[in-house]
């Protein structure tokens, strides 16, 4: 968006375009160190999602279709857990979550907020609506096989959080695509085909 003003216009594909980006490039450099320094395990793909499961960003060693949003998905129900235990239980703030098989593991992990201005009441041409403001949840999530060390992914993760927030801070589109409403979302999807035409 030229004018960069978040949650003014219509979303467009451009903006959900999660396999081609900055983001996307800073996930394969995890991959690939990962591979480079230990090794050990596979690494299928990784996701940068917010908690509602917008796919901000992927890196992957294969194309893994429809399979990609089932994980955003299921990743951002991991979170949804964490966040009612934590407020059950009292916990303090979501680190990570590691669900296994025996033959693959999903390691999901909240890397930190950022703020995104929602637009409330107005219309979409009216640039001086009443906005509020609101944190929007990134997190990480890797798929891989059961013998890559969590530890270690976790090490990484922390290492490039920061890069990842300053990062998705200053790109309209990543910005742009947070901001959004489901009923966006789902008119994009269809306007593009169906979810498998988000790419």
């Amino acid at each position: 968006m030229a004018s960069g003003v978040i949650g003014v216009g219509a979303l467009s594909g451009d903006q959900v375009n999660h396999k081609d980006n900055e983001l996307s490039s800073l996930l394969r450099r995890v991959i690939d160190e990962y591979r480079r320094n230990f090794g050990t395990g596979s690494i299928e793909v990784i996701l940068l999602i917010d908690e509602d499961a917008k796919i901000l960003a992927t890196a992957s060693l294969c194309d893994m279709g429809t399979s990609i949003y089932d994980l955003g998905v299921l990743s951002a129900a991991l979170f949804g857990i964490a966040a009612e235990g934590q407020e059950r239980f009292g916990c303090e703030d979501f680190n990570t979550c590691l669900v296994t098989w025996r033959d693959r593991q999903i390691f999901t992990q909240s890397i930190g907020v950022v703020k995104v201005e929602a637009q409330i009441k107005g219309n979409e041409n009216n640039i001086t609506a009443e906005r509020r403001k609101k944190e929007r949840v990134l997190i990480v999530t890797a798929l891989t096989d059961e013998r890559v060390n969590i530890g270690l992914m976790r090490v990484k993760m922390k290492e490039v959080a920061d890069e990842i927030l300053k990062l998705v801070s200053n790109s309209p589109p990543a910005m742009r695509l947070l901001s959004a409403k489901e009923e966006e979302i789902e008119a994009l999807v269809k306007t593009l085909g169906g979810e498998t035409a988000i790419n």
